[in-house]
């Protein structure tokens, strides 16, 4: 169950320039998507059977994957029989003691000067996005790293995967986002209400592939 409660006043309606009940419900709409997909990538660092490690184990500090890891893992999901197509991350996140930044971003700038990427990445050089990266869809996510501290310093912590899309991961939702407001006579206001119901499952371990720290 995913769900979100807000109270407003009347009062604060009154007085607001804009429609407090449709702002509130846009933002009930993110943090309900934030809350699915902190589901889906905590479901998702469960996989097991296939994985690629960076860093020195145990050590304390973030290492950041390279394009090795990134042609390694996706081959070893081809040799399961699997047709990866799809590829999450985080945008950025800061280093660890000695260790590296880690993420999307400082993947792109440790090899951005690389002649041999030069081309494949003047697209994102000229625009500042970049759809897919091999044949993978790219998504970028702060969500997950799942608010983990120190993330990607820890041992097995996951900070990137790939996978086989509709396949390796389901979704199961039991209806759409529903929004309510309720009137709550007793304090003069109304409280706006928003829920969801759906979980996450590992379907096929074997079509995912995770990076993490030794």
């Amino acid at each position: 169950m995913f769900r979100i409660g807000t109270f407003i006043g009347d009062m604060a309606q009154r007085q607001a320039a804009v429609n407090l009940a449709e702002v509130v419900g846009i933002a009930h709409g993110n943090g309900i998507n934030q809350q699915m997909n902190n589901d889906i990538y905590t479901v998702l660092a469960t996989n097991s059977v296939v994985t690629r490690t960076v860093g020195v184990a145990a050590d304390g500090k973030t290492a950041n994957f390279a394009y090795s890891d990134v042609f390694n893992i996706r081959g070893q999901i081809e040799r399961q029989r699997g047709r990866p197509d799809t590829m999450v991350t985080v945008p950025q996140s800061p280093a660890v003691s000695t260790g590296v930044e880690i993420g999307w971003y400082p993947f792109v700038q440790s090899n951005i000067t690389s002649v041999q990427f030069t081309a494949a990445l003047a697209d994102y050089l000229r625009s500042g996005s970049i759809a897919e990266i091999f044949g993978l869809r790219l998504f970028v996510d702060k969500v997950y790293d799942r608010g983990i501290a120190n993330f990607g310093s820890s041992a097995a912590d996951k900070i990137a995967h790939v996978l086989v899309s509709n396949e390796a991961i389901g979704w199961a939702q039991a209806g759409d986002i529903v929004s309510e407001v309720q009137r709550w006579a007793l304090q003069v206001g109304f409280r706006i209400v928003t829920h969801s119901i759906g979980k996450t499952g590992l379907i096929l371990d074997a079509f995912t592939e995770s990076i993490q720290h030794a």
